[in-house]
């Protein structure tokens, strides 16, 4: 089994703790290697997101501290809440 260790986040901000994610709950992804973007379920009310780190500096906002941008392709993002749905 592939798992990937990740933190969760919610869209306030908070912390949902770090958890072993299981990489095979992915729920949307461009390639079948899952070294690119991907979108994984994990659990009733979060997702993890893998992308391309983005700096805060670079979008211009106020990033708080424990928190990371990442950017992925629009059509991922369609694609996993067609998928979670």
């Amino acid at each position: 089994m592939n798992t990937t260790k990740a933190s969760a986040v919610t869209a306030a901000g908070g912390s949902l703790g770090t958890a072993a994610i299981d990489a095979s709950r992915a729920v949307a992804n461009l390639c079948n290697s899952g070294a690119c973007p991907t979108v994984y379920d994990s659990g009733p009310t979060s997702v993890v997101v893998q992308g391309f780190k983005v700096s805060a500096d670079r979008v211009g906002i106020d990033l708080p501290e424990g928190e990371t941008l990442v950017e992925i392709p629009r059509e991922l993002l369609v694609e996993a809440l067609r998928n979670l749905s």
